[in-house]
C-alpha cells in the first residue's frame, strides 16, 4: 500500500506542538497512488494548566499578535487586502462579547468597562436567547460606530466575512440574526448583507480558498486561546 512515512513524521511533530489531527484528506496523488498533497484539519490540544478566565482586552490582544505572526509567515505585502482583512478582523472579531446578554452569560456585568472575553463558567446557551457574539460584532461595525472599516472594498468584505464565520456560522447566514441592542430591521439588513458577502466571496475566491482564508482568523483565535470549548460547534454557544 502507499507509504505514509513522511506524513507520519510530520504528524508526530504536530502532536508534540500540541495539535490534534482531526482529518486528513488527500487532494493530489502521485503516479503510484500515494498522497502527494493533503488537506489537514488541526485543532489545538486543550491545556488545562492555563487559566481559563480571560479579559476581552487580553484575548483580543493575543489574537492580534497571532494574526501578525500569520501575515508575516505568509509574507503578505502591507497593502494586500488579505493582510488588511485579517488584522482588522483579529481586532474586532469579538466586539459582540461586550453585549450585556453575553456578559451575563459569563457571569460578568461589564458595567465597569472590564469585559470578560473567556470564562470557565457560563449560564448555559439558553440564557443567550439566540444571540451570537459574531453577529453582535457585525452589528456594531456596520451601524454607525466610530470604528473605521477598511477603505478597500475587497478588504472590507473579507474582514466582515472572517468575523462572521470565525465560529462556523454565516455560511451563508445566521439562523438567529438577533441583537436586541438594535432594531429588527437593522438586524435583518445585516443578515442579508452577510449572505450577499458570502456569495460574492465564493465567486471571487472559490470554495476551497475562501475556506482557507476563513481559517486564518480561526487559527489566530485558537492559538490565542488557552483552552478549546464548545463554540466551535455552530449549534452551541460558548466563550471562545
Amino acid at each position: 500500500g502507499p507509504s505514509y512515512s513522511t506524513s507520519t513524521k510530520l504528524f508526530d511533530a504536530l502532536r508534540k506542538q500540541r495539535f490534534r489531527i482531526r482529518h486528513v484528506q488527500p487532494i493530489e496523488l502521485d503516479n503510484e497512488g500515494s498522497p502527494k498533497r493533503s488537506l489537514v484539519l488541526l485543532s489545538p490540544v486543550a491545556n488545562k494548566n492555563v487559566e481559563e478566565d480571560q479579559s476581552l482586552m487580553e484575548h483580543v490582544g493575543a489574537v492580534e499578535r497571532e494574526a501578525e505572526r500569520i501575515v508575516k509567515a505568509l509574507r503578505l505585502e502591507e497593502n494586500d487586502p488579505i493582510r488588511t482583512a485579517l488584522l482588522f478582523a483579529a481586532r474586532w472579531h469579538d466586539e459582540g462579547k461586550k453585549a450585556p446578554v453575553w456578559q451575563r452569560f459569563v457571569y460578568a456585568d461589564g458595567t465597569t468597562g472590564q469585559f470578560k472575553g473567556k470564562s470557565s463558567k457560563t449560564r448555559g446557551s439558553k440564557s443567550l436567547g439566540g444571540y451570537r457574539h459574531e453577529f453582535g460584532s457585525l452589528m456594531y461595525l456596520t451601524n454607525g460606530t466610530d470604528c473605521e472599516l477598511p477603505t478597500d472594498p475587497d478588504a472590507r468584505d473579507l474582514a466582515l466575512h472572517l468575523i462572521a464565520t470565525h465560529h462556523g456560522c454565516a455560511r451563508p447566514h445566521f439562523s438567529t440574526p438577533l441583537d436586541r441592542r438594535y432594531s429588527t430591521a437593522d438586524c435583518n439588513a445585516v443578515r442579508a448583507d452577510t449572505i450577499r458577502r458570502f456569495a460574492s466571496l465564493q465567486r471571487k475566491f472559490g470554495w476551497w480558498l475562501l475556506a482557507w482564508l476563513e481559517n486564518l482568523l480561526r487559527c489566530a483565535d485558537s492559538l490565542a486561546s488557552a483552552d478549546q470549548d464548545s463554540e466551535d460547534d455552530p449549534n452551541d454557544a460558548s466563550t471562545e
